[in-house]
């Protein structure tokens, strides 16, 4: 008796599924695309990255799930995904062998999900660009809802292109990762159908002169640049290393460079405000007296507030927090993080508390915090937000609102400890979100960070350092400060009033596709 191997196909030729051949060619591809998808943001070789080889990404990734099975785009998305992720979070690695598991796995959920809906149906139609790009949209989407609002696209591999990147006052990050995946799909189907090369190149052409033209519009709109009232930011960057911060015995040594660095502050200029990064005292701010007595001291003697990152206690719980103590030395707001990370800055099992000891290292099992907070500083407001908090859109879109009222603020300031990131990579990777918020929201951000990269991010996103925009010396993991000069014209946008619309759309093209290719299938089979 014979058996039959169900077959699948790969470039016009018929293989079987189960065949080693098969799957060392799926392997060879993901390794390729994972390759153009690493290289594309920042990486060993470069800290801007070459965001158009996502092209090369895509082509490949929907070369590969073309004409196969449930099965087999599962574990191609499986692969692909991984690989992909996997080189890009590399840095996690030698820190934590289970977080970079666990967040290469969660990151990985995208291209599964679009691995798993890119079925035959798509392949079919004769205007699929379009199919695949809002099917890779939607998955991105779906993910960040998965993953509590954290928000990582294609889109935020340009950062650094002026023009492109002002469409996501539109769309968010998704509308370039739409741009992507359309340009890639017509140069895909170019590529198998030559005949068709001119038109699909003329698509291509549209979509990036619309890209442009409206970067162009946004960029010279008069009312977008008029004169705005202005503030000048201090922010110091003592590039103390993790160790010496966690050591209790170090705190006064640190305490004394910070207050170094904040009188370096003022005696080159005047700031309005002066931010220290992140847990920059990793100790109770205000229940330690002397800590306390020595920071409002020093806010009292230059006249100047101050904003400090420190793990408060209260009520028996450890907040990260941001705490505001005004020109007069007193201590009129805090902020407590929202949005923290598992297993690195709280403990998720709560109900496993036998296993803490072995999936915890940290001393500290910070408790969540539940509101937005406002500096107020002269006739101005800041918001405070803290970290991996930048990846957050939903979290930028509370800001927008005080008090139940809509009232956007001059800018956003993100406190940062980076310190233990031990690749340069990591930490543009992660400046990339402030660009995209800032665009996104049109309002800017200044990150004050204990190793970098602490930045001044403007409205169209710009970003500058030292007074310089474009800087190429990102001066990381160097001891300094920084003054800015932010602009705080407010003009929201789009996006920040009706929020991820142009991802719900795909989404909802997405399902409606779905569904019909799903009935066409069926009505196909009972023929």
């Amino acid at each position: 008796m014979f058996s039959k191997k169900k077959a699948s196909f790969h470039g016009g030729k018929t293989i079987a599924a189960g065949t080693g051949l098969f799957y060392v060619r799926i392997i060879l591809w993901a390794v390729l695309g994972a390759l153009a998808f690493f290289l594309a943001f920042p990486n060993f070789f470069s800290l801007t990255g070459s965001p158009v080889l996502l092209l090369a990404h895509a082509v490949i990734f929907i070369h590969v799930l073309q004409k196969k099975s449930l099965k087999d785009r599962l574990l191609t998305g499986l692969v692909m995904g991984g690989l992909s992720y996997g080189l890009l979070v590399f840095w996690i690695l030698p820190l934590d062998l289970s977080g970079y598991l666990v967040f290469v796995a969660a990151l990985t959920l995208q291209p599964v999900i679009f691995s798993a809906l890119c079925g035959p149906g798509i392949f079919r139609q004769r205007y699929k660009m379009f199919s695949l790009a809002a099917l890779w949209v939607s998955a991105e989407f779906v993910r960040a809802f998965l993953l509590g609002g954290f928000s990582w696209s294609l889109g935020y591999a340009f950062h650094e292109a002026v023009y492109l990147r002002q469409i996501m006052d539109l769309t968010g990050p998704y509308g370039l990762s739409f741009a992507v995946i359309f340009i890639s799909a017509c140069l895909w189907q170019g590529w198998r159908a030559p005949r068709q090369i001119f038109r699909l190149l003329l698509y291509v052409g549209l979509v990036l002169i619309g890209l442009v033209a409206y970067g162009k519009f946004r960029i010279g709109d008069e009312s977008f640049q008029q004169k705005a009232s202005r503030l000048t930011v201090c922010t110091v960057q003592p590039n103390i290393p993790p160790q010496q911060k966690q050591d209790p015995g170090q705190l006064p040594v640190n305490l004394q460079e910070h207050i170094a660095l904040t009188h370096a502050c003022m005696e080159a200029g005047d700031p309005d405000m002066i931010i220290w990064p992140e847990v920059a005292l990793p100790d109770d701010l205000i229940g330690h007296g002397w800590l306390f007595e020595k920071v409002t001291e020093l806010a009292t003697g230059i006249r100047t507030p101050l904003v400090i990152g420190s793990a408060l206690l209260l009520e028996k719980k450890d907040y990260n927090s941001a705490v505001f103590i005004d020109s007069v030395g007193e201590m009129t707001g805090f902020y407590h993080k929202r949005k923290l990370i598992p297993f690195s800055e709280y403990y998720p099992f709560k109900a496993m508390t036998f296993l803490k000891k072995y999936l915890y290292k940290n001393s500290y099992d910070f408790t969540s915090g539940v509101r937005p907070a406002r500096f107020r500083l002269q006739d101005q407001t800041v918001t405070p937000l803290i970290c991996s908090e930048e990846f957050y859109p939903g979290l930028f879109r509370d800001l927008l609102f005080w008090q139940g009222v809509r009232a956007q603020p001059c800018l956003a300031i993100t406190l940062l400890n980076d310190g233990w990131f031990n690749h340069e990579a990591a930490l543009m990777m992660h400046a990339q979100a402030a660009v995209v918020q800032a665009v996104s929201f049109r309002t800017p951000i200044v990150r004050a960070s204990n190793t970098g990269l602490s930045v001044y991010v403007d409205s169209l996103g710009n970003l500058f350092l030292n007074g310089k925009k474009g800087s190429r010396n990102l001066y990381l993991n160097e001891r300094t400060f920084f003054l800015f000069n932010v602009s705080c014209k407010k003009s929201e946008s789009f996006y920040s009033q009706y929020g991820d619309v142009f991802a719900c759309l795909c989404l909802l093209f997405t399902i409606i596709l779905t569904v019909l290719t799903c009935l066409s299938l069926g009505q196909i089979h009972e023929n």
